[in-house]
């Protein structure tokens, strides 16, 4: 995952690299988590150093332990989490399968740990046991339970389908937002499942979801209405 990059990295190719958030990447420099150096006001990153933390320090990174400490629940925004490779949008599925299918395959090595069917297994499973279609033209689709062995951090993937396609058969209803999400660690599921309830609230977010043109938008329709919330619950 390195080979197009040059020796040494910025804190955006790094982020990019890792499938963080730029403010995480910052956090875990503020933390000492990381082995950077200061060019000025500037972190740079060698990518030696990084490949040999990467090895060493990985999977201790993403245990519990550590979601507890960077993740506060009370700090915590679905953004963050979001990257222009987990979404797709404008295309026409067949069925809530292919969908579902392709949104766990847009994961890598960076966020799995088992092989892909078997989180795509879980997140059909939990869809036999209860549809996942809770509001009228979204879904949010998720694994009951998932551990540190499959997943190797939180994993949020959007799907928008500007015509909708029917979700569950015998429905008439049409989904146009599928978010899967996928969480190691049951509080903050619950947490990012709460966020993106109060999102999906707003039928602006919803329709400025389905009619954006591109990742980027999408991703700033996010944090905008996360900013809007957080204003509101302030003056609550």
């Amino acid at each position: 995952m390195f080979d197009n990059y040059s020796p040494i990295l910025t804190t955006d190719e790094l982020a990019e690299i890792l499938k963080l958030n730029k403010k995480t990447i910052l956090k875990l420099i503020k933390d000492g988590n990381l082995p950077f150096m200061k060019v000025g006001n500037q972190y740079r990153f060698s990518k030696d150093k990084i490949i040999q933390w990467i090895n060493s320090h990985m999977s201790d990174f993403f245990d519990l332990q550590v979601y507890k400490k960077i993740y506060n629940s009370k700090d915590l925004k679905i953004s963050d989490f979001l990257h222009e490779d987990f979404i797709v949008y404008n295309i026409k599925p067949t069925d809530k399968y292919e969908v579902l299918k392709s949104l766990v395959n847009l994961t890598d090595n960076s966020m799995i740990e088992a092989d892909k069917n078997e989180l795509l297994q879980m997140v059909l499973l939990r869809e036999k046991q209860y549809s996942t279609a809770i509001g009228d033209d979204f879904a949010l689709p998720h694994p009951r339970s998932v551990t540190t062995n499959i997943l190797k951090n939180i994993y949020i993937a959007v799907g928008i389908f500007k015509d909708g396609f029917i979700y569950d058969e015998g429905s008439d209803k049409k989904i146009h937002i599928v978010i899967l999400f996928a969480v190691p660690y049951l509080p903050l599921h619950l947490e990012i499942l709460s966020q993106l309830a109060k999102l999906l609230s707003y039928k602006d977010f919803k329709d400025g979801l389905i009619n954006s043109n591109n990742s980027k938008e999408i991703i700033e329709l996010f944090k905008q209405y996360e900013k809007l919330v957080q204003e509101q619950g302030k003056s609550q």
